[in-house]
């Protein structure tokens, strides 16, 4: 009993660790949140808040234009009325505020995780390797990101998927908890398109474990619960191909071979780099226990066999849906939270059979990972956000100063934010400049007029910037360089 009593002891101090793996970089992200200056972004945000001036006109305006954009998306539509709506005068507080929602779904899956190995570990480990995924931290940076909406949906839609199965004895079929995982999933479908490959996954969950239990009572129901979940979801995939494919997601070719081998060696050369941290982790601990030890533990644990097998199919599932159109920036965001459900499944039941000296350097190793991987994300979005309140700046005070009109054409090489940054100088300052025209050619004419200014900015398409050789630099900083058309031009 003494030796059960340190052995808790000894978990318990290492969980306290492993904690602050997930931890430090969370807090790391909320003090830049409340003390650095962050605004309105250049994706969606104007969008949504040019789209109605209350929650019911948001939810029926941008719901309407993302119809007409080719894309069904009801519950993120829901939740950014009602979001943009409570922080229309304070984006900074939106930043905070979902912070803390996607910390809430961290803990989801970690408590899943959790229920799926039985040791308390998990909760931890989930968002400790979670945290190390560099695209992860595009959800905190982008406030009309979709991907971590999704994600709570599907995670409620695993823990009613768990209830339904029973997981503790699995010895009847809970229907009820059943249609409410459909209805999560439902959700989830109507955050983002993609994660249809979640509710694929899960109902091939329910055919695997008809599987595992033959012979039992509950196998038939699981059998037929995984084939009409599965048929649901094929029918509304179908229906959004019928009815809602249009315009923007018409882009969207599974067949394209160049675009597909070029999606997959991004992946290779980011997402899977990025991950070769935690795999290089997980063999180690693998390694240390050894082989029988593990294969003897998934040999008597149906839990962790299926645990396995439902987080390969949601990271194998969402993988294949991306790769026709991007596996890289915020679009890869699940992938980081479904490789750690899959890695905290393989070694959380192991973790504490390696010695304290290599518990204790796996913690600082996987500090240090998570605080430079943050570090970088941080620096980087900061200075784009800070390069870009500058730049609106700059405007305004140019404008101010008749030395920019509201009729001068301005090109630019960034599409989404040639429209939103004049948009949110209006939306500031009550300053109207004409929508920036997206061309990488600054001396193709629009509507026979020529660009009096050219915005460039690295981080978007690039161009031969040799073109504005002969222009005069206006403005400069990191983000963004503001060129204007001389006289002799």
């Amino acid at each position: 009993m003494e030796k059960n009593q340190q052995m808790t002891t000894r978990e318990l101090v290492f969980s306290f660790l492993w904690l602050t793996v997930a931890i430090v970089p969370l807090v790391t992200l909320l003090l830049n949140f409340i003390f650095l200056r962050w605004d309105w972004g250049l994706m969606d945000d104007m969008a949504i808040l040019n789209s109605g001036s209350t929650m019911v006109d948001r939810f029926q305006g941008y719901g309407h234009a993302l119809m007409e954009w080719g894309v069904l998306r009801f519950t993120f539509v829901a939740h950014s009325s009602a979001v943009y709506t409570l922080f229309e005068n304070n984006p900074q507080l939106l930043y905070i505020f979902k912070l803390f929602e996607i910390c809430m779904v961290l803990l989801i899956w970690g408590f899943a995780a959790f229920r799926i190995t039985g040791r308390k570990i998990s909760i931890v480990l989930v968002p400790a390797i979670t945290l190390s995924f560099h695209y992860f931290y595009d959800a905190f940076f982008y406030l009309s990101s979709h991907e971590f909406l999704g994600l709570f949906f599907v995670g409620c839609a695993l823990h009613f998927f768990l209830n339904s199965i029973d997981v503790g004895g699995a010895r009847r079929f809970r229907w009820g908890a059943w249609v409410m995982t459909v209805l999560f999933l439902l959700c989830a479908f109507g955050a983002k398109e993609p994660f249809v490959s979640c509710g694929v996954a899960l109902g091939m969950g329910y055919l695997y474990l008809s599987w595992e239990k033959r012979g039992v009572g509950i196998s038939r129901s699981m059998l037929l619960a995984g084939s009409i979940l599965i048929l649901i979801t094929v029918f509304y995939v179908l229906w959004l191909l019928q009815s809602v494919k249009s315009g923007y997601s018409s882009r969207y070719d599974m067949f394209s071979i160049p675009l597909l081998s070029n999606n997959f060696m991004s992946w290779m050369r980011k997402d899977f780099l990025n991950h070769s941290v935690w795999v290089l982790g997980a063999f180690f601990i693998i390694w240390k226990t050894g082989i029988p030890e593990i294969k003897k533990s998934f040999m008597n644990s149906w839990e962790l066999r299926f645990g396995v097998v439902i987080a390969l199919l949601l990271y194998g599932g969402y993988f294949l849906i991306l790769l026709p159109w991007s596996t890289i920036t915020y679009y890869a965001t699940p992938l980081g939270l479904f490789f750690a459900f899959l890695v905290t499944i393989l070694i959380s039941r192991h973790l504490f059979n390696l010695r304290d000296r290599s518990l204790a350097i796996m913690v600082i190793v996987f500090l240090i990972v998570n605080q430079f991987v943050c570090q970088y994300a941080l620096r980087r979005e900061a200075g784009y956000m800070s390069d870009t309140i500058q730049l609106r700046e700059w405007f305004k005070k140019n404008h101010l100063a008749h030395r920019l009109g509201n009729d001068d054409v301005i090109f630019a090489n960034a599409m989404e934010a040639s429209r939103a940054i004049p948009l949110t100088i209006e939306r500031k300052w009550q300053i109207h400049l004409e929508p920036f025209r997206y061309s990488l050619d600054p001396e193709a004419p629009v509507e026979n007029r020529k660009a009096n200014f050219y915005l460039y900015s690295p981080r978007f398409a690039t161009m031969d910037l040799n073109q504005l050789a002969n222009w005069e630099l206006v403005f400069q900083s990191q983000n963004w360089v503001m060129y204007k058309r001389g006289k002799s031009q």
